[in-house]
């Protein structure tokens, strides 16, 4: 009587907590990938998670196959994942090996990729606080695991010329770029950052942001949030001339391409005319520096985005030449700089994104075309050749960031996939329930299935390793005047019209006659 009823009690507290804890449902066949520290910590953390169930420890290193460590047993290398995966489904691996270098990592992410396991991560030990490792300290993999280069060592003379003890402006200072920009100029000790967004919400996050990082660093810097837009030319004057601003970082801009072909006019007033707003009030006010964040869009443009960010490059080669007819007597002043650079992962709008929430629903995944490829950096990695590519040029230099080689879109799909669990309906038949669909949706308007940084074969090295610098035609500012005299928004042309005069100014290679 007392065993049935101690039986009936084990069974009822049993369900009663599984139905609490949600661990009613399949258990996770789990292997952690490293036997140093932080696989010991990560394996303590989860021997008492019940929707866990860990198999035992993979390491390179054969010394340690068939020791036990946290009572688990290293069962031996990366071979072994596929013997285990033949016998065991679904499984998953626990990377616990922050201290691999890039291509390391990266070579271990391109072995499991077709051994139809979901592969999570631990961060790098920068990011490990000394604390005991966690469950959350594991995420999915993702792009910047499959795209992270060999980091290059920066250059501090570029990288505080043109920000420590200086007065700097951002515009678009909450967006992607922009606040990713005022993360890395902050660290350089300025004197005051001036952020300028027409987004509130954005200006508020960064603001707050950086106050918190000031605090917890006891550094004494002005950070000053301005709600306002480039499109206002006065507001954009009085900023300046109020701070007395040294260095302009123009990072604001419209950058969705389908959505400009949609809205040309104010992809018009935005990037060309609030281009000519900040870079114009730089030039009359003799900021030292201006740099203008341009993209891979504006070689040969195709779209509204991509010919309305030439034009801005344009504008900004045409001042610079400008400057060489001001007085004798007036001290020349702003050096204007252009930054190119392809996609960059973590900002708004990026395809990743969109892949892993696609496959995180079980697909299917869409792209445009399977031929279709792009440049990919880090936001980090690209902020910061931003601010040293800023302090290299004279005068009206172009300048375009080593993006590495293109990457295939599909073969980027095929991989996030892959190291979640899934295969894809095209291999080999497969269609249980581990399988993804891609569709190809097309080419949308104004895109391209390749992408180019250099419009001409002049192209240079220069002093930093990850930066180069393109030799372009270049117009005088009697010609830039024509062009935004023809774009003029009152003149309320028709959006096919004005996007035909857009295209053929921004692809245009002959000079341009004043009108």
């Amino acid at each position: 009587m007392v065993g049935s009823r101690l039986s009936a009690r084990w069974l009822l507290l049993k369900t009663t907590r599984a139905q609490v804890t949600g661990t009613n449902t399949t258990r996770k066949n789990v292997l952690i990938y490293g036997a140093g520290t932080v696989g010991m910590e990560l394996a303590s953390s989860l021997s008492h998670n019940e929707s866990i169930k860990l198999l035992g420890i993979i390491d390179d290193d054969r010394t340690l196959h068939g020791h036990y460590i946290e009572n688990l047993e290293v069962l031996g290398d990366r071979a072994e994942i596929s013997k285990i995966r033949a016998t065991i489904s679904p499984l998953e691996i626990f990377l616990a090996i922050p201290r691999i270098d890039v291509e390391r990592h990266k070579e271990l992410l391109n072995y499991l990729e077709d051994k139809k396991v979901t592969v999570r991560t631990m961060p790098s030990l920068n990011d490990i606080a000394s604390r005991m490792v966690t469950t959350d300290d594991l995420r999915n993999v993702d792009i910047t695991d499959l795209l992270a280069r060999k980091e290059v060592v920066p250059d501090q003379k570029l990288l505080t010329a043109c920000v420590t003890d200086k007065i700097i402006l951002v515009t678009g200072a909450g967006g992607s770029i922009g606040s990713e920009l005022c993360r890395q100029l902050i660290k350089l000790r300025p004197n005051l950052i001036a952020l300028f967004d027409h987004s509130e919400h954005h200006l508020y996050k960064i603001n707050s942001e950086l106050l918190d990082i000031l605090q917890k660093t006891n550094s004494n810097i002005d950070i000053i949030p301005i709600l306002g837009s480039i499109t206002y030319k006065q507001q954009i004057e009085a900023v300046i001339k109020k701070f007395n601003v040294n260095t302009i970082y123009h990072a604001a801009a419209y950058k969705h391409v389908t959505l400009m072909e949609d809205n040309i006019l104010e992809g018009i007033h935005n990037n060309i005319f609030g281009t000519y707003n900040v870079a114009k009030a730089a030039f009359d006010q003799n900021v030292k520096n201006f740099i203008l964040i341009s993209s891979d869009k504006a070689v040969r443009p195709t779209s509204v985005m991509g010919a309305t960010k030439r034009i801005a490059e344009m504008i900004t080669q045409g001042l610079s030449n400008k400057k060489e007819t001001k007085s004798e007597n007036e001290e020349k002043h702003t050096r204007f700089i252009i930054v190119r650079f392809g996609n960059v992962l973590g900002s708004s709008g990026s395809v990743i994104p969109l892949f892993q929430k696609q496959i995180a629903s079980g697909g299917p995944i869409t792209i445009t075309h399977p031929e279709a490829t792009r440049y990919f950096m880090t936001i980090s990695e690209a902020s910061q050749l931003v601010i040293q590519a800023g302090s290299i040029g004279t005068e009206s230099n172009i300048f375009v960031l080593n993006m590495g080689e293109p990457v295939s879109i599909l073969a980027l799909a095929k991989q996030l996939a892959y190291l979640s669990g899934y295969m894809l309906n095209a291999d080999k038949g497969d269609t249980d329930n581990s399988s993804i669909e891609i569709k190809y949706t097309g080419l949308q308007k104004g895109e391209k299935i390749h992408e180019e940084l250099f419009a001409g074969e002049n192209i240079s090295n220069t002093q930093h390793p990850m930066i180069r610098e393109a030799r372009e035609e270049s117009y005088e500012w009697s010609e830039i005047e024509t062009i935004l005299a023809k774009l003029e928004p009152r003149k309320n042309l028709a959006d096919d019209k004005i996007r035909q005069i857009l295209m053929r100014y921004a692809t245009q290679r002959n000079p341009i006659k004043p009108t």
